[in-house]
């Protein structure tokens, strides 16, 4: 995701502050995503799946 954001900043020939924001965006929506799959992780371990034989 960061790449396509730096390739496409650069094609746009995109100043340093659209590329400092579509970074920020990145980080953000990864910042989601790493929630997202930590809260996933949490689910399934306190669902017991690891009981099973």
């Amino acid at each position: 995701m960061l790449l396509d954001a730096l390739i496409d900043a650069r094609r746009r020939g995109a100043d340093s502050a659209e590329t400092a924001a579509e970074l920020r965006a990145v980080a953000r929506l990864q910042t989601v995503v790493r929630q997202l799959l930590s809260g996933l992780a949490t689910t399934t371990r306190t669902a017991g799946t690891g009981d099973r034989p």
